[in-house]
């Protein structure tokens, strides 16, 4: 049953993607008042990977039309300061697991061709005590290249929006991939994980690319602009 029809006959639960909730749901809110039905007393908006609403930004502003809105994130504090939220009450749940993460930060090189040469020697290097590594960067660019430099006996896949679909299955050595694995993929395996700042990155890319790995205890190098 597609999105609209589901919500027009108030189905108990419809479960549908952010980005075709930022697409439909504005309209049918507006059929709801046109018709002067009470769709809130029907329905609570629950909205899981919250700090993905900050791309589409109209499903921010169709929050408002919500008397009940629940948001599930690791990094509440990027929406918390938005005026749509002024009023909230923040939940934690209860986790069992402790998570012993080390971290190592770098300065990023002034030239991206040093940068490089860098990351594609930690890789050889890396790669004899890890199941994995994942490296991610917004350049889709140097996502090219970089998967280019890296050792072809390797095998790399690439990662983002339109390869959402790509197997990383256990013959892959090496991810390349954007900030779309932070929605969508967990690793348990033993994997290093590489971060790459661009300026398209935020405090909570940072936090939620850490947590991707599920391993009680993992390592992460980091290299940042400052």
């Amino acid at each position: 049953m597609e999105f609209k029809e589901a919500i027009n006959h108030f189905l108990p639960v419809v479960i549908t993607t952010l980005s075709n909730a930022s697409k439909c749901l504005g309209g049918i809110i507006e059929h709801f008042y046109h018709h002067q039905i009470d769709f809130n007393s029907e329905y609570t908006l629950l909205i899981d990977e919250a700090h993905l609403i900050l791309e589409p930004i109209s499903l921010i502003e169709i929050c408002r039309e919500f008397n009940k809105v629940g948001l599930i994130t690791a990094t509440a504090s990027d929406i918390s300061c938005l005026s749509v939220f002024e009023e909230y009450e923040k939940i934690n749940s209860l986790a069992d697991i402790k998570y012993h993460r080390t971290i190592y930060f770098y300065k990023l090189k002034s030239k991206m061709e040093e940068q490089r040469e860098t990351i594609v020697k930690q890789v050889l290097e890396e790669i004899k005590r890890y199941n994995k590594i994942l490296i991610k960067i917004e350049d889709k660019n140097e996502w090219e290249r970089l998967k280019e430099c890296i050792d072809n006996e390797l095998k790399k896949v690439l990662y983002n929006s339109k390869r959402k679909e790509v197997e990383i299955n256990e013959d892959v050595d090496i991810i390349i991939a954007t900030s779309c694995i932070q929605s969508s993929q967990s690793f348990e395996e033993k994997l290093l994980s590489i971060f790459i700042q661009t300026p398209l990155d935020t405090v909570s890319s940072v936090e939620q690319f850490v947590g991707r790995n599920r391993n009680e205890d993992s390592t992460a190098y980091l290299y940042m602009r400052q």
